[in-house]
């Protein structure tokens, strides 16, 4: 392909169509998506022999790909197309916000929602691990909607590079005597830049600050006339004083001055921080009328004067705000006394998910009965439920149609309803993981998942229900990997959509999606990005505006909150040590259903025949994940007992037991999650998953004792189920990128990237891989067959269309074991690597549930004596009462 583009021309299915600009790191065109009829933007790296331009190039992809946030410009593609490599981004119809204030300083309320937006994607990004390291105007594009995209992060995260210095106002990299270079643009890098020391996501907020400076003024703080004195003055001056006109309200020029501090210490603690400053300023502008910058020369004639006022004045604003948000953050439930709690379904078996009826006098559940959850429906007027459903489908996430006689609910993931009265369900839509219904039964609103890439999707509207979905814009997301948990809820007044979504990669989601959006006119807003949990349930309270939410946060049991959707804020209806989830309020705001719920993880064999199964560890606390030591009769195996995760080790003759993993072997303190152990060959060091602060690393610890490592440096979304190579030297695994599902490897202690396995397979399901013990294959799991591929990715085998869900190899490698479902029925199989037979050797019981808290990469460890198996079992209780009274 020539270097040289022109209308006309095609990069892989895109047409170019237009030149939109260019610049040190290629040309930008205009383009048209063949394949989904859509306008793109598709920036193209010239060629070059500089092989730092080129990682650069790659890594912006990757940066910007691992993001999705409204005011984040998003990835669609990236590929190479005769040795020049492209980045297939969308296309936003607008300008930059350099061409804004090149018209002149940017009036007030425009600027307040700019900056707010602005700071958003910036908090997104650094809740995601990403420093962008370049912000400047023209890095920042306002749609014609009004809404800010932050693009271009060629320099985010970015190892030691050094592209040629062009211009004042080009990207600038010099190398320097010290260790480290300069990178960033000079008018708005940070002081830390400037000396070319490490910096972090604090760079970002002051180089915020020099662009907040310039649409107030119209002038940038620090440029000077040449370089040099510019670096100088972003070291050692403070920016000119801000014209008397300029009618600034003075609690932004304190968010100025503290994003512009010389010292990052003296910046935002957190990005969030810093936007939650911003959108309470926008959100209350109208009250700042008059706090200009003559308002700020009158109390303080001189800057220094101004700065030690705020030195004293804003830790006492921080703290009282502290406590006024730690007053509505906090349980305030000192008064009960009006409190009125009635059971409405306490069966000995799982009862949850409860859902008020248009009236507010009927509540439908689902409810376990011989393993399969059938839909119950309880008026209040009777002291039985009638039961709906009786085939064989598992009902979940029930909801009441408003205007017809009918419910809707979620199975074998597609949407049905059912009529009150009975009879045979009937398939609404499929490929459904949430749904809700408008008041006026309208349309519904759907997350459908994308039939070619797992756990990718869109929110779609369904109008009239059952028709065609078509996709609601503006996607609040970008169609990435997300987790199970998502929701939809239509307020009460029509007016919007509550959304929730959890990914493997930063903390869960909240949005308001405008209802209905003709035309996308608007915009989704972002909520609850502070929340002390994730949101197991919404439920709208009759004014639209608040909301009762069920929270958990990691092992502590889940409560119900009041919400404000409008101020972000929260406060608790109830605490204790009972676990309330699934909660919805009457249409008429007095009472709310919920589940209180039980779950307990315990470990135990698994016959291979019909011999009852016996517990190994069962306890009042969660135990799981356990696997076999091959060196020895020990296994390790998951535990809270001590209030936090931990990894314990457990002789099966001596009865003792110890710790080898706890909280205090990580640097950042964080009381994650862990899962997926496997035992290395030799039985000394242990690999296992580790989640904190949204994400999902692989590491290993010694046995012994000693510190943990993380198996490799890549930010991945998320790594899961590793498997050791018989050697020892390598680690097999699934990785998560976006919407992509790999098997990769990677070898020990060598911190390279890993190297995928998997390239010839096509499309991955969640599984646990398992590498062989003779080291030739490896299990893996598509969405199409269940099979083994070698190591070098180069071989594939496939054994079985009935994919098993767990798998374990014997000792010589003959024979592979695991656990596969075939018609709602889970059944131990086994399958000789000689002949392919496939031999069942026991069904198992339909009242036993064998599952972890994590689902991806379960461990199902073979006992020394060869005749069980070690896994986890679950057991869980669920009761629905009726809460009353809460009001007071």
């Amino acid at each position: 392909m020539s270097t040289v583009i022109e209308p006309g021309a095609t990069i892989s299915h895109y047409r170019i169509t237009a030149l939109l600009g260019a610049g040190g790191m290629g040309q930008v065109f205009r383009a048209t998506d063949s394949r989904l009829s859509r306008d793109v933007a598709i920036k193209i790296l010239p060629a070059t022999t500089d092989l730092s331009l080129h990682q650069r190039f790659t890594q912006e992809a990757r940066a910007a790909s691992a993001l999705n946030h409204p005011n984040i410009v998003g990835v669609y593609d990236v590929g190479t197309q005769d040795g020049i490599p492209f980045i297939v981004s969308e296309l936003v119809d607008g300008e930059s916000l350099r061409g804004l204030i090149q018209r002149g300083p940017v009036p007030r309320r425009k600027l307040l929602d700019l900056a707010t937006q602005i700071a958003d994607g910036i908090a997104a990004a650094h809740a995601a691990g990403i420093v962008h390291r370049d912000l400047k105007p023209e890095n920042i594009m306002i749609a014609r909607d009004g809404r800010a995209k932050i693009l271009d992060f060629g320099l985010a995260k970015t190892e030691n590079r050094n592209p040629a210095l062009n211009a004042e106002d080009a990207t600038l990299a010099m190398t320097q005597t010290q260790p480290g270079l300069i990178l960033g643009t000079v008018n708005y890098m940070s002081p830390e830049q400037a000396r070319g020391v490490a910096s972090d996501y604090r760079s970002d907020q002051f180089s915020f600050g020099a662009i907040l400076y310039e649409m107030v003024t119209g002038n940038q703080p620090f440029r000077r006339e040449t370089t040099v004195q510019t670096l100088s003055a972003v070291l050692a001056d403070d920016p000119p004083p801000i014209p008397g006109d300029a009618k600034m309200p003075v609690p932004l020029r304190w968010i100025m001055d503290r994003c512009l501090a010389k010292e990052p210490a003296q910046r935002y603690g957190s990005t969030i921080d810093l936007y939650h400053d911003l959108r309470n300023l926008r959100d209350h502008a109208t009250e700042m009328t008059g706090l200009g910058a003559a308002a700020v020369a009158a109390q303080a004639p001189k800057r220094r004067n101004m700065k030690r006022v705020i030195a004293i004045v804003l830790p006492v604003l921080t703290l009282a705000l502290g406590y006024a948000l730690s007053r509505i953050m906090a349980p305030d439930i000192s008064d009960v006394s009006g409190y009125k709690f009635t059971p409405i379904a306490t069966e000995a078996t799982y009862e949850s998910e409860p859902m008020w009826s248009p009236d507010s006098r009927s509540m439908v559940y689902a409810a376990d009965v011989k393993g399969t959850n059938q839909l119950f429906v309880r008026s209040l007027d009777s002291p039985t439920p009638v039961q709906i459903t009786r085939g064989t489908l598992g009902c979940r996430s029930p909801f009441w149609h408003p205007k017809e006689p009918r419910i809707f609910f979620l199975a074998s993931s597609d949407l049905y309803s059912v009529a009150i009265a009975g009879g045979d369900p009937e398939r609404v839509l499929q490929r459904v993981s949430a749904a809700a219904i408008s008041p006026d039964g309208s349309a519904l609103a759907v997350l459908r998942r994308d039939p070619n890439k797992v756990q990718s999707g869109f929110v779609e509207i369904s109008s009239p229900p059952g028709s065609t979905p078509r996709r609601y814009l503006p996607a609040p997301f970008t169609g990435g990997f997300y987790y199970g948990g998502a929701q939809l809820r239509f307020a009460p007044d029509g007016s919007k959509i509550f959304f929730f979504i959890e990914y493997p990669k930063g903390p869960p989601e909240s949005w308001l999606l405008p209802w209905p959006n003709e035309g996308g006119r608007e915009s989704p807003a972002r909520i609850f990005t502070t929340l002390p949990g994730r949101v197991e349930s919404f439920s709208w309270l009759p004014d639209s505006k608040r909301a009762i939410i069920a929270l958990s946060s990691g092992d502590e049991p889940g409560h119900l909150w009041l919400a404000d959707t409008h101020r972000g804020l929260v406060r608790a209806i109830t605490t204790g040590i009972g676990n309330e989830v699934h909660a919805d309020i009457s249409g008429d705001g007095a009472k709310v259903g919920y589940a209180e719920l039980e779950e307990e993880y315990d470990i135990v064999d698994l016959p291979f025949n019909d011999d009852p199964i016996r517990p190994v560890i069962a306890t009042s606390r969660r135990e799981f994940s356990a696997v076999w030591s091959p060196a020895s009769p020990q296994f390790a195996y998951v535990t809270n007992r001590g209030g936090s995760y931990e990894i314990w080790l457990k002789s099966r003759q001596e009865g003792w037991e110890r710790p080898i993993v706890r909280r205090a072997d990580f640097k950042d303190q964080v009381s994650g999650s862990l899962t997926g152990l496997a035992f290395s060959p030799d039985g000394g060091r242990i690999a296992y998953v580790r989640s904190s602060i949204g994400k999902y690393n692989i590491w290993i610890s010694p046995v012994s004792g000693g510190s943990a490592v993380r198996l490799t440096e890549e930010d991945a979304t998320g790594q899961f189920a590793p498997t050791w190579s018989p050697d020892g030297n390598w680690i097999a695994f699934l990785q998560i990128n976006g919407t992509s599902l790999k098997l990769v490897k990677s070898r020990v202690g060598s911190r390279e990237a890993p190297t995928p396995i998997d390239s010839q397979l096509g499309p991955l399901d969640l599984s646990n891989p398992r590498w062989s013990p003779k080291g030739d294959w490896i299990t893996v799991r598509t969405e199409k067959s269940f099979g083994l591929v070698s190591p070098d990715g180069k071989t594939w085998r496939a054994l079985n269309k009935e994919p098993y869900q767990r798998t374990a190899w014997s000792p010589d490698g003959l024979k592979l074991y695991g656990l596969r479902r075939v018609e709602d029925i889970e059944i131990l199989s086994s399958i000789d690597l000689q002949t392919g037979a496939d031999t069942v050797l026991r069904k198992l019981p339909t009242d036993w549930y064998f599952q972890e808290p994590v689902d991806v990469g379960q461990t199902f460890s073979l006992n020394p004596d060869g005749k069980s198996f070690m896994v986890t079992a679950k057991h869980t209780r669920s009761d629905i009462w009726m809460l009353e009274g809460f009001h007071k």
